[in-house]
């Protein structure tokens, strides 16, 4: 049976239009996914840390947290011991979280990787910036991190806030 060509037209057409749809709809949901992924991707390029350098930060942090300084010291670069003892060391980071709080947020801000045969930091170091959230100020942190074996130590820390200048 044939139907009448105004009737064809209109099957045809839903078969069309839903078809169209239904590419839209698949179009439209591989550009979310894209979208996403590639924020992802952009924002791990953005910052550039490497994933072992994050960790080293990230176990800082929960040692500063806890009060946990003489694990920070244990646990850095001969660079950084060799320059302060663990009394030196302790007493820095306890002003610190006296005067400024724990570590409540960072936003990355900058971060440089230098490769150096010689020198003050050997190898292959890390420079890290990020704008500080404390429980009572905010400042700024630079991390100095040493690649050894592997694993990031931490070989440098500053901390800068208006707070510490009072």
């Amino acid at each position: 049976m044939m139907l009448p060509l105004s009737c064809r037209e209109e099957s045809l057409k839903r078969r069309v239009l839903s078809g169209s749809n239904i590419k839209r709809l698949s179009l439209l949901l591989a550009l979310v996914v894209f979208a996403s992924s590639a924020s992802c991707r952009m924002d791990e390029r953005q910052s550039g840390i490497p994933t072992k350098a994050q960790e080293t930060i990230n176990n800082f942090t929960e040692n500063f947290n806890a009060g946990s300084f003489d694990k920070i010291y244990l646990e850095a670069a001969e660079e950084w011991r060799s320059g302060v003892t663990l009394e030196q060391s302790n007493e820095t980071f306890r002003t610190l979280k006296e005067r400024l709080g724990v570590i409540k947020e960072r936003t990355y801000t900058s971060g440089k990787q230098q490769q150096s045969p010689s020198g003050a930091l050997p190898g292959n170091s890390l420079v890290i910036r990020y704008n500080t959230r404390f429980d009572r100020a905010e400042g700024m942190e630079t991390f100095t991190l040493i690649e050894r074996d592997g694993r990031y130590l931490l070989a440098g820390y500053s901390v800068s806030s208006n707070l510490l200048k009072q």
